[in-house]
C-alpha cells in the first residue's frame, strides 16, 4: 500500500511541476507582450514628435541592432512601413499611428487571453499543491 501511495505522490508532483512550467512559460510570454506594448507606445510617441521636426534637420537613423547613421530629414509626412514578408509600403504618419494602435489592440487581446490562462493554471497549481500537502501528511 505504501508503494501505491508513493507512486500517487510522485505522479501528483510531476503533474504539479508540469503546471508550474506552463505558468512560467505564460509569464514569460506576458512579459514579452509587455515589452512589445511599451515599444509600440514609444513608436506612437516618436511619430507624434516627428511631425514637429523641421525638414533638413540632421537625425540619427537606425541602421541595425544599435547601429545608427547620420541622415537628413527630407520628409516628415510619409513613412516607409514594413507590413510583413519584407513588403514595404508608404503610409502617412497618421496611417502609421493607426497601424501601431491596431497592433497594440491585438497584442493586448492576446495578452489578456494569456492572463486568463495564467489565472486558471494558478488555481490548478494551488489545488495540486494542496493535494500534495494532504498526501504527504497522510504518509507521515
Amino acid at each position: 500500500m505504501a508503494q501505491e501511495q508513493e507512486k500517487a505522490l510522485q505522479s501528483k508532483y510531476i503533474e504539479f511541476q508540469l503546471v508550474d512550467q506552463q505558468i512560467k512559460k505564460i509569464r514569460q510570454q506576458i512579459q514579452q507582450f509587455d515589452g512589445q506594448l511599451m515599444e509600440l507606445q514609444n513608436v506612437v510617441q516618436m511619430l507624434e514628435e516627428l511631425k514637429h521636426v523641421e525638414l533638413g534637420r540632421e537625425i540619427l537613423v537606425p541602421f541595425s541592432g544599435g547601429i545608427f547613421v547620420r541622415g537628413e530629414l527630407k520628409d516628415n509626412k510619409v513613412l516607409k512601413v514594413n507590413v510583413g514578408a519584407n513588403v514595404v509600403v508608404e503610409k502617412s504618419v497618421e496611417e502609421t499611428k493607426k497601424l501601431m494602435e491596431q497592433q497594440n489592440k491585438e497584442i493586448n487581446k492576446y495578452r489578456e487571453e494569456l492572463f486568463e490562462q495564467l489565472k486558471k493554471l494558478i488555481v490548478v497549481a494551488q489545488k495540486l499543491e494542496h493535494d500534495l500537502q494532504k498526501m504527504m501528511q497522510q504518509n507521515e
